[in-house]
């Protein structure tokens, strides 16, 4: 890890080269077409055999679902049909997946590790 560069960006408006690792944080208030192009863009700049670590608020119905689908039934933005609200573990692994990735392992609650496998 001597050896290392990191690269902060706005998306990857300031990103060049492959990466080895790549830390996404895709926000769970955004439109469709900025999530899929930080998926999108986050495979562009891994090497293959790269790990790409996905730091989102994970929705958990099971912990608490009774409350949960109370607020959720009468929250407003749910309807919003241009966003993406929530990723369950599930689903945000499917996406990947979809995309080229391999879930390699869960760190914490929020936190999910993939590998790019060409």
């Amino acid at each position: 890890l001597l050896n290392m560069k990191a690269n902060q960006s706005s998306g990857f408006e300031n990103v060049k080269d492959l990466y080895d690792y790549i830390l996404i944080n895709p926000p769970i208030r955004a439109g469709k077409e900025v999530i899929f192009k930080m998926f999108e863009d986050s495979i562009k700049y891994l090497k293959k055999d790269g790990i790409l670590a996905v730091q989102t608020q994970i929705f958990y119905p099971e912990e608490d679902f009774e409350k949960t689908s109370k607020k959720f039934a009468t929250w407003w933005y749910k309807e919003d049909t241009t966003h993406v609200t929530f990723y369950s573990k599930e689903g945000l692994i499917t996406c990947c997946k979809n995309a080229g990735l391999e879930f390699i392992q869960q760190v914490d609650k929020n936190l999910l590790i993939f590998t790019k496998k060409d």
